[in-house]
């Protein structure tokens, strides 16, 4: 037998001998982060399995009126998925689980339109799809973002026109974007900033 393989038996002996993990320092760390990665993979499974039934598509249908043909080329309307519930919610929530469901999300979400060509009214119709949680409702804010950057003074005027919509704000982002709030909806305060919110249902 050589030296190499017996050294290499020995090795394994010791590597695969339980009291070598349990028993040292090492065996502490790896038997730790091995129940973490569980309870985190375990914790997230609840959370995603949870949503599956406690959340509901709702669909609505905004009408942006005497809108210009070269905007609409020029623009694609979304929104952000913030979260699930607010603050309130948050306060009261009495499981780690509950709190998990409603951590910050800002998912953005481009959304469908379609232009009706009318001389009297040209407008764009869209497609507002937002997921709502039955028990703790969902903060988002729309916005519509400026693929050719020379017209971003003729959105902001434009969407000024709109009395659907209140309260426009252009992004800080590295995207030219126009944030704003839709008026048919319930408005809540976040800080210093406002989101749309839809109750529970």
């Amino acid at each position: 037998m050589t030296l190499v393989r017996v050294l290499k038996e020995t090795l394994m002996e010791i590597f695969t001998d339980a009291s070598f993990w349990t028993g040292t320092l090492v065996g502490i760390v790896i038997l730790k982060f091995i129940e973490k990665v569980f309870v985190n993979t375990f914790d997230l499974f609840v959370v995603k399995l949870r949503l599956l039934f406690l959340t509901k598509k709702v669909k609505e249908i905004l009408i942006f009126d005497d809108m210009p043909k070269d905007i609409y080329d020029n623009i694609k309307f979304g929104l952000i998925h913030v979260r699930f519930g607010n603050d309130a919610f948050l306060n009261n929530t009495p499981t780690a689980i509950e709190k998990q469901e409603m951590n910050l999300i800002n998912k953005v979400k481009f959304l469908d339109s379609k232009y009706i060509s009318n001389k009297y009214n040209p407008r764009s119709l869209v497609t507002l799809e937002i997921k709502n949680h039955k028990k703790f409702g969902t903060q988002f804010k729309a916005f519509v973002e400026v693929t050719d950057t020379t017209y971003s003074k003729r959105v902001y005027k434009y969407l000024k026109t709109q009395n659907g919509i209140m309260e426009i704000s252009k992004s800080g982002s590295q995207y030219e974007r126009y944030y704003f709030i839709i008026k048919k909806f319930c408005v809540i305060e976040v800080g210093d900033n406002i989101n749309n919110f839809l109750y529970p249902k």
